[in-house]
């Protein structure tokens, strides 16, 4: 029962990161382009997150081990988003949803997994469907650093998760912070490095709002996230996490009127079956 909740609040996680687009492409029409956006908004949930780092983690271990972990995956989040600005969102879905495979190849390697059967199958369901949500259309030809980008934040969400997974369990709060002062740093310094962002219009308006998706937005889907990859193995962690592609289709289609057809319903229930299966009890 206690791991039934735990695979729920991991799904909701993965349905609040696929609404992200919304405060991101309102952010983006104030005037903070491509991954200033989503820097603006890790950046908004400081006040918030040091304030309950502070108040609720004072009495907590603090372990050097998991903030390194949070980081990382801060890092892999703002990757991830700055690949949705530098090349098509099939290959950045498809390159970044890699993060199982390489999870599964790290359980068995740090963590003594023994690979079934199964495993394999959920893998090729979880490809399967976002092949299908896309209309099957993927081509590697022109390569670009957004593919890089995608390809890298895969294996950094692994990573990151396996050193969460593997750590002493520590401050939720403080995790979180690192979390999202990492993915700050990491879409700043992308957004520096790519000449075809413009520069931020920071305004009060644009920068008021940033904190208000930061604190009421971002800050709890990142407290949620690490929680989860405390609790929950890397791999199953990051197969839970593809109900982000279902929800991001399903609400893109909702509100801002992208086609959502057949395929893409297909698509949605073989990724649930992949995570489904991965759900399942493992044998000794």
């Amino acid at each position: 029962m206690a791991r039934r909740g735990t695979v729920l609040i991991a799904l909701a996680a993965a349905a609040l990161w696929g609404l992200w687009w919304i405060p991101i492409r309102a952010l983006e029409d104030m005037g903070l382009h491509g991954p200033w956006a989503g820097a603006a908004m890790n950046l908004g949930c400081v006040p918030i997150l040091a304030f309950a780092a502070v108040y609720f983690g004072k009495d907590q271990r603090n372990s050097k081990k998991i903030l390194l972990g949070s980081a990382i995956i801060g890092m892999a989040a703002m990757l991830y988003a700055s690949a949705l600005t530098g090349t098509t969102i099939v290959r950045a879905v498809l390159l970044f949803y890699l993060a199982p495979a390489w999870a599964i190849g790290l359980e068995a390697t740090v963590l003594g997994r023994k690979l079934q059967w199964a495993d394999g199958l959920a893998m090729v369901l979880a490809f399967a469907g976002v092949w299908l949500i896309f209309g099957g259309q993927f081509d590697l030809s022109g390569w670009g650093s957004g593919d890089t980008f995608a390809l890298v934040s895969g294996a950094c969400w692994a990573v990151g998760s396996t050193i969460v997974f593997t750590s002493p369990v520590a401050s939720v709060s403080r995790a979180a912070l690192m979390t999202c002062l990492a993915g700050a740093v990491a879409g700043g310094l992308v957004a520096l490095a790519l000449p075809t962002i413009p520069a931020p219009d920071v305004t009060v308006q644009n920068g008021f709002m940033a904190v208000v998706y930061g604190c009421f937005f971002l800050a709890p889907i990142l407290v949620v996230t690490i929680w989860s990859a405390q609790h929950l193995p890397p791999a199953l962690f990051s197969f839970l996490l593809t109900a982000e592609i279902i929800v991001g289709v399903v609400s893109g289609a909702i509100w801002a009127g992208e086609h959502f057809g057949a395929f893409e319903a297909l698509g949605a229930c073989v990724i649930a079956s992949a995570a489904l299966l991965e759900t399942r009890p493992k044998k000794e």
